[in-house]
């Protein structure tokens, strides 16, 4: 069973080696991602004892610039 098209061109295969490294890539990056919005989920949720600090002074000095 093949899971790959037939090659259009003799570049073919270095094109598909490419987009599988940028896939491979891509879904590491989205992996770390899920895995940090889980982390700081569990870590701050509402309940938990940890102290998240006061809260900031809303500025639109920052925002305007």
């Amino acid at each position: 069973m093949r899971f790959s098209l037939p090659e259009a061109s003799t570049d073919a295969p270095a094109i598909d080696l490419l987009i599988g490294g940028l896939l491979l890539v891509s879904v590491a990056v989205l992996g770390l991602v899920f895995f940090l919005l889980f982390s700081y989920i569990i870590r701050y949720r509402h309940k938990s004892p940890i102290r998240r600090g006061e809260l900031g002074e809303k500025s639109f000095r920052f925002e305007i610039t």
